[in-house]
């Protein structure tokens, strides 16, 4: 008799919604039309719940099957309310009661603030989106149990299907990473992996809800070692646990022991995997430091299927993970010359003002823990007539701390304070401080940090640091008020036409050398070798080869060289002019023919004749920071 009541009102609402006089309808706004809407779409929910309950359904078959977010207007969203309501936890202020019978049809900002509620207490990412994920938990809670089509990170527009429930099986593995036996907990440390395991769900989702981990240690505890212990979703902290003798319950004395972590509540897809990893905590000053021991027993981890059954993994214990705890870790202090390394060469000092002057960079790579550095020690290899004043280290543009010399010997720094942060690397610069001079020219600098003293300092423990490292080496600096740099511009080897009695045993060979004035004009020669050899000892030439030896001789038969058209010819004085600031390539070509053996070899530049001056009354014979300034290795046979 109810079921036919319930039928009879709801025929007789659509009849009176569609059968109202055309001109009653003509009078009323869109608005008042829409309201009449929604308020016979509450009623037809209403009757639709009545109807159910009549057929013996209760409370509990409430399903979604449509997406529901802010701004939209239905009977979904009544449901919704409706649903929402019966939990204190997500209950929505509506109408301002917030109670059961002041929900409306209207997704407003109230319903949004009460769908976020939901989500957050059950785990679902907060953003009020009622979508597949949500509506899953909603129709697991009131409907049926539910599988989602399509399992997604955030709320998409995939549509859920109510199944039924399923039994699943859950499986727990131990994971490679990282590997028992190669992780050092030392003092102090926060966080750091020990174990990490595999977990799958089979044939339905499976809720994870505890986890059991056993302890083993050899007569000890392992609250003298470790200040707590948690468990991870990749970087998602789902529980940590305080280890204490309170929540460690012991099953062998000074040997074994469980820590439960209950409460949890994250989901394991079916048919998917999930990486669960242990993290420890260790007290700054470890007691036991030793060897400690990890594993997941025999049913040790419990979840619920989507059929609502306890599923437990697994099925027996797994191998124990070991991982060492050890007193506070020492810093790794690495220090090497840097690539930028100032070469060997020439440098242009002020006749006004002093000038710094790069003697040295060097590499400071820390590992394992910070580290502070406090001093250092620097050695003055060389310092010709006391041209240098005082010794420099610099951070980058930051000067650290300066050190006054006028002779040679050990010079200490101990005004700073440099920390480096644990896997980073600081590039630190020594510079030398030359006062302004106008008879300076020639003076040589060359500076070395002292081995296994170069930088002393604390680590982030507060222990001192012992470092052990050899000389950190400069190069030989020549300081000039007025002199060329030189660099490498190009460089060629290529055989050319062989010998009459042997093939491949000629080479052409080309180095340009980029000259750069500095502080004024430079003269070089424009005299050719006459004649080449292993070693040639004329001083009257401007470039000066050295032909490698190799495997035998190899046997210059002719040479030359020239400046491009930014140095200027003095063909009467037998000279190039580079002007002030001026750069100017200059190229030697030597061919030479191997006179002894296969072999690779190559022409390098020795010794490069410059003036600054016309006629080369002080000509300089420079030899040094020329070592770059070569052609490549060219096999010739013999």
């Amino acid at each position: 008799m109810s079921k036919k009541l319930i039928a009879l009102a709801l025929a007789g609402l659509f009849v009176f919604s569609v059968v109202a006089p055309a001109t009653e309808i003509e009078a009323v706004t869109v608005d008042e039309l829409q309201a009449q809407i929604t308020s016979l779409l509450a009623q037809i929910t209403t009757l639709q719940q009545q109807l159910a309950q009549a057929q013996g359904q209760t409370s509990s078959g409430v399903c979604f099957y449509t997406d529901l977010q802010q701004g939209m207007t239905s009977a979904e969203v009544l449901k919704l309310q409706q649903t929402l309501n019966r939990d204190p936890a997500t209950r929505v202020a509506v109408s301002g009661a917030g109670a059961p019978g002041s929900e409306t049809t209207y997704f407003g900002p109230l319903t949004l603030a009460a769908a976020k509620a939901f989500q957050a207490k059950y785990g679902i990412i907060t953003t009020g989106y009622v979508g597949p994920l949500t509506r899953a938990k909603l129709n697991e809670l009131y409907c049926t149990p539910t599988t989602t089509t399509t399992v997604a990170p955030t709320e998409t527009t995939t549509t859920t299907t109510p199944v039924a429930a399923a039994e699943g099986i859950l499986t727990v593995t131990q994971y490679a990473i990282p590997a028992s036996g190669t992780v050092t907990v030392y003092g102090g440390n926060t966080n750091k992996e020990v174990a990490a395991y595999k977990l799958k769900a089979s044939n339905s989702d499976i809720r994870v809800k505890r986890v059991l981990v056993q302890l083993g240690i050899l007569n000890d505890f392992p609250w003298r070692d470790l200040s707590s212990i948690s468990i991870w979703d990749g970087s998602t902290l789902l529980k940590e646990v305080a280890v204490n003798s309170t929540n460690l319950t012991e099953t062998t004395w000074a040997t074994t022991y469980q820590l439960t972590f209950d409460g949890l509540d994250f989901l394991v897809a079916k048919d998917a995997e999930k990486i669960i990893s242990l993290k420890v905590s260790a007290l700054a000053v470890p007691q036991y430091k030793g060897a400690i021991t990890t594993l997941i027993p025999a049913n040790g981890i419990r979840g619920v299927d989507t059929a609502n059954l306890n599923v437990y993994g697994p099925a027996t214990n797994l191998t124990a993970y070991s991982f060492t705890t050890a007193t506070a870790d020492a810093p790794s202090v690495t220090l090497s010359v840097a690539t930028d390394n100032p070469p060997e060469g020439n440098v242009i000092v002020s006749k006004t003002a002093t000038t710094r002057v790069d003697l040295l960079k060097f590499n400071v790579k820390v590992e394992n823990i910070d580290a502070t550095f406090k001093s250092g020690t620097i050695t003055v290899n060389t310092n010709s007539n006391s041209a240098m004043s005082a010794v420099e280290l610099y951070d980058g543009t930051t000067l650290l701390a300066s050190a006054a010399t006028t002779t040679t010997g050990d010079l200490a720094w101990s005004t700073f304070t440099l920390p480096v942060s644990a896997g980073t690397t600081k590039t630190l610069t020594v510079k030398g401080v030359v006062a302004a001079s106008s008879t300076i020219a020639g003076e040589t600098l060359k500076v070395t940090g002292k081995a296994n003293a170069a930088l002393s300092g604390v680590d982030a423990n507060g222990a001192a640091l012992s470092l052990t490292h050899s000389a950190i080496a400069g190069n030989t600096m020549t300081v000039y008020t007025v002199a060329p740099t030189f660099t490498l511009a190009s460089a060629t080897s290529v055989r050319s036409n062989s010998s009459t009695t042997t093939i491949n045993d000629v080479g052409d060979f080309a180095i340009g050398i980029k000259v750069t004035a500095n502080g004024g004009d430079i003269y070089l020669p424009t005299a050719s070798h006459g004649t080449y050899g292993n070693t040639v000892a004329s001083s009257s030439v401007g470039f000066y080869p050295t032909i490698s030896t190799g495997l035998g001789i190899l046997k210059a038969s002719s040479s030359s060289w020239t400046c491009d058209s930014s140095a200027i010819e003095d063909t009467a004085n037998t000279e190039w002019r580079i002007p002030a600031g001026v750069s100017s390539v200059c190229t030697l070509t030597v061919n030479a023919q191997n006179q002894t053996a296969d072999g690779y070899y190559n022409v390098s530049t020795y010794r490069i004749i410059w003036d600054t001056v016309t006629g080369f009354g002080t000509k300089v014979l420079q030899t040094t920071g020329l070592s770059a300034l070569k052609a490549p290795e060219l096999l010739l046979k013999h």
